[in-house]
This record gives structure tokens, C-alpha cells and sequence, in this order.
């Protein structure tokens, strides 16, 4: 991968399947959806991704898909502390300003712009692994374009933030708020039904349909997700209290659940990241 200082990945046309992830990571992200549909979770913002619609967000607000279908993507992540080295000495326009000012944005391409995004992809995609210079400047190059074009799109087409107030999805996102803020709380759906003031049972219905799993569910793997940064970066707090911080009231169904989601238990997790196993920090 080229420059890797600026672009951290370049997934393309990358064919997903009915997973759901939850993760963050520095810098920014752009995310192209060409075939398929999904859920995808911002903060406590979801968008209802479908063909052609292109979404930009601030990689450190936890974010992912919630599939409910399989989904062909393209998506890019990158960091803008040393973008100046891609750029152009004599261009005038702020290509970052997108993504400092909206934060978390989605259009709607139409047919045009469509075909120009998915041919800026593949150029980059034909240079990205080429070492000559020729070639990785063009893949800059192309990158450079891929930003020019987001400007333009922003300039002409309103974002959609004002599709994120329908009733339906501003419950959800107030309950996904909810959680994020008291996952280590003994949450229970009655709790959180009273809370928002809707029937549990509606509520129960509403989050799966919207997010593609049950409450419950997202209230395990934001603990997991949560248990894992605690992992990672603090080392002398023991398993048993780190499960109980994040809202498990017993060591076995922590390690359960935390196995079940990542494919080992709390304590081979911790082993692998201290030998150096998770380089990105075991998102």
C-alpha cells in the first residue's frame, strides 16, 4: 500500500456478507456502496445504505455495518495529518473541509456521478500496488481526485441529515445512545422501554428490524467491544473486574460471550495483544 502515513486501507469493491462490526479507528473514512444493502451505525446515527450512495465519516466515533443483506463496498481509510504530502502545491481548495465540518455525511449519487466515483476506484485500484514512482503517483493522484470530487458533490447536492428524524430511527438512535453511555448498568428491555417511554415489545420489534439484531445482542457486543479496549490499555485491571465494568455480573458468561464474538476468551485475547499480535489496536 502506498503511503501509508496518509491512507491506512483501500478495500475495493470488498463483497460483505451478514456480519455485523463494530469498531473506531484515527483519521477518516469514505464508504461506497455499489451493490446490495446494509445498516451502517455512526455515534448514534444509522443510515439505510443502498446503490450508489456514498457516506464519509469520522473514523473516531464507533462505527460499522449492521448487514442485513450481503453488500458489495468500497471503502477507504485514511489520515489527514499528513495529506499536504499528496497534494499539489498549486491547489486552492480545502479538500479535508468535508470531513471537519460534516463529520458524518451520506448522498445519493445519481447515474453520472456514479459511474465517475467507481472509475476514480478503479484507477486507484489499477496503481495500488505498482512501487514505480509513475505509478504511485498516480494513485495519489487519484486519491487527490477522489477528495476534489466529494468537494464538489458536497457543494452541489444537500446532505441528508434531516432523513435521520423520522420517528423510527430517532428512537434507535437514542436507545443505541443510551447504551453507549450505561452498557455497564444492569439494562434490562423493560429499563429501557420506560425509559424512552415506548411498549417493550415495540421497542424490542423496532430495534430489530432497524439494526438487524436484537437488543440484547447489541448490548453484548458493545460490552465486549468495550471489554476489549480495556484489554488492551489497562493491563493490571483482572478479567473478573474488567467483565464486571462492563456490565457482566459473572466471569462465565463474560468469557462466553466475549469468545463468542471474537473467536477467543478474555485471557488469550490479552496474551496476543501483549506479544504484539494486535498492531491495530484488536478492532
Amino acid at each position: 500500500m502506498h503511503s501509508p502515513a496518509v491512507i491506512k486501507s483501500f478495500y475495493y469493491r470488498n463483497d460483505c456478507r451478514t456480519t455485523h462490526y463494530l469498531h473506531e479507528h484515527d483519521g477518516f473514512e469514505i464508504y461506497y456502496v455499489h451493490t446490495g444493502s446494509c445498516c451502517y451505525y455512526i455515534g448514534a446515527e444509522l443510515y439505510d445504505l443502498e446503490p450508489g450512495d456514498l457516506l464519509i465519516s469520522n473514523g473516531k466515533a464507533m462505527h460499522g455495518t449492521m448487514m442485513r443483506n450481503p453488500c458489495t463496498r468500497t471503502n477507504i481509510q485514511f489520515i489527514d495529518s499528513n495529506i499536504h504530502t499528496m497534494l499539489p502545491s498549486s491547489l486552492s481548495v480545502d479538500v479535508m473541509a468535508p470531513f471537519r465540518k460534516l463529520k458524518n455525511c451520506r448522498w445519493k449519487l445519481g447515474g453520472d456521478r456514479m459511474k465517475e466515483i467507481e472509475s476514480i476506484f478503479s484507477k486507484m485500484l489499477d496503481c495500488r500496488h505498482r512501487t514505480n514512482p509513475v505509478s504511485v503517483n498516480r494513485f495519489h493522484n487519484a486519491f487527490v481526485d477522489l477528495l476534489l470530487l466529494i468537494c464538489e458533490i458536497r457543494d452541489e447536492a444537500p446532505s441528508d441529515h434531516a432523513e435521520l428524524s423520522k420517528v423510527k430511527e430517532s428512537h434507535v438512535r437514542r436507545i443505541i445512545s443510551y447504551i453507549g453511555d450505561h452498557y455497564g448498568d444492569d439494562l434490562t428491555l423493560d429499563h429501557l422501554a420506560g425509559w424512552i417511554n415506548l411498549n417493550k415489545y415495540y421497542v424490542a420489534k423496532l430495534f430489530k428490524e432497524t439494526i438487524g439484531m436484537t437488543v440484547f445482542d447489541y448490548i453484548r457486543k458493545r460490552r465486549v467491544l468495550e471489554a476489549k479496549r480495556l484489554l488492551l490499555f489497562d493491563k493490571h485491571k483482572s478479567v473478573t473486574d474488567i467483565g464486571l465494568d462492563v456490565g457482566f455480573k459473572q466471569l462465565s458468561h463474560f468469557s462466553a460471550c466475549f469468545k463468542q464474538i471474537t473467536g477467543l476468551s478474555p485471557e488469550q485475547f490479552r496474551k496476543r495483544a501483549v506479544v504484539g499480535m494486535f498492531p491495530n489496536g484488536g478492532s
